[in-house]
């Protein structure tokens, strides 16, 4: 019996605005001690390999998730764009999941698009059909992280410019 394998791909984008300046995003994003000082979710960012925020550096972040579990990733840093955005990646046993984040002035503000595709290695149909299953929940959940993120960027930004 055959069985076809394909990778599962998966995107999603979020836009949304902050009140800052470009100069004042890129500030914060280019300071991993303002992330960690100012961010109540970051514990650390370690970097492991490379110089902070130069493409090829591999760092560990380690933070605290919405329901208190404490968890850490290990990314790569892909490019940078400085100021208008940056790409990572992250790999997993079964894909890697990659992440952009283009920032650009708008009246008031910023406007930031952040996109994140996600393929896996190749999956068999049942294992597809479960990633299909759950793919709306997934969704859900990456534009509530999204928002998450963009209210915690804003609090650490209006932060910055108190101290």
């Amino acid at each position: 019996m055959f069985v076809a394998m394909a990778r599962y791909r998966s995107r999603s984008r979020h836009v949304s605005e902050i009140d800052a300046t470009l100069d004042e995003v890129w500030a914060y994003i280019d300071s991993r001690e303002a992330q960690v000082e100012l961010d109540p979710r970051i514990s650390r960012v370690d970097v492991i390999e490379g110089v902070w925020g130069e493409p090829g550096s591999r760092m560990v972040v380690t933070a605290r998730l919405p329901d208190g579990q404490i968890h850490t990733a290990e990314s790569v840093l892909e490019s940078v764009d400085a100021p208008h955005g940056y790409v990572t990646s992250h790999t997993f046993p079964d894909g890697v999941t990659r992440a952009s984040h283009q920032f650009r002035e708008i009246d008031g503000g910023v406007e930031w698009v952040h996109e994140v595709e996600i393929v896996t290695r190749d999956l068999s149909w049942i294992e597809r059909f479960a990633l299909r299953a759950s793919e709306r929940k997934r969704r859900i959940d990456a534009a509530r992280g999204h928002e998450l993120d963009r209210e915690a960027m804003q609090h650490c930004l209006d932060a910055m410019r108190t101290t």
